[in-house]
Order: C-alpha cells, then structure tokens, then sequence
C-alpha cells in the first residue's frame, strides 16, 4: 500500500515537474519571438566551401561573399569555379578559387594549405560536393589510418 503510495505521488511529481518545464519553453519561445536573438555576423570570416562549381555550393559562395566574408571557392571543375570567383570579385567581393580532388587525400593537405597561406586560418567548412556511389566505396574503399 505505501509503496503504491509512493508510486503514485512520484508520478504525480514528475508529471508536475513537466509542466513547469513545458510552461517556461512555452515562455522562452514567446520572448524569442517577440524579440529574436541577433544574427551573427559573418563578415571577415574565413570560408572554405568544397563543391562551388554549381548547385547549393555556388549559391552558398555568392551569399556569403555578399555577407561579407572571404570565400574559398573549392572544386574539381576548375572552369566553372574560376567564372564564379570572377563574377563574385566583379561584384566587390573576396573570393580565390582553388581546383582539388576531394578524393585525393595529398590533394586536399595541398589545397587546405594553400588557402591558409591565401587567407590564413578557416573559420567555416561547407562540403557541398557530390556524394559518390555506395558501389563505389565498396570497390575502392579509402584507406584506414591507425593514430
């Protein structure tokens, strides 16, 4: 009988417990809507964004050049990723291209080390490149390194 006692007004505690907490999120959501935080500023950072030549990298790479930030533009298709540097530095904007084989591990020690010396250290990675085929990584798997 106690214990059955004990159960129920553990219960009840717990279920009283979650009400307080869903009340307060309740409020934090209203005062987050009436007055939302500030957006962080993005201008002077240092972006590295993989896969610029088309799709969401190269709408990524303008938008932030726009913001403010100087742009990475990394990707194999060194045609299509030099017409996006030149039209974002057209515009006013920070932007350098660098071509790299994101499958080539030397390949991209050597590019991340060129946009250091470009920019100095990266403060934003996007990787917006093509994700490859399951049976590709079943035929060619990459290389396991110990540490």
């Amino acid at each position: 009988m106690i214990l059955r006692l004990y159960s129920s007004f553990i219960l009840f505690w717990d279920f009283c417990i979650i009400l307080v907490y869903f009340a307060l999120q309740m409020l934090r959501s209203l005062y987050q809507f009436v007055k939302p935080p500030k957006r962080k500023s993005v201008a002077g950072e240092i972006v590295a964004i993989f896969g610029t030549s088309r799709g969401v990298g190269r709408d990524l790479a303008i938008q932030l050049a726009e913001l403010g930030a100087k742009v990475a533009c990394i990707d194999i298709n060194s045609t299509d990723n030099d017409i996006l540097v030149k039209g974002i530095n057209d515009s006013g904007y920070i932007a350098h291209g660098f071509e790299c084989d994101v499958t080539n591990k030397n390949d991209v020690i050597r590019t991340t080390s060129a946009i250091e010396k470009k920019f100095g250290h990266v403060t934003m990675l996007f990787h917006c490149c093509g994700v490859p085929s399951p049976r590709s990584i079943v035929t060619e798997p990459p290389p396991i390194q110990t540490t």
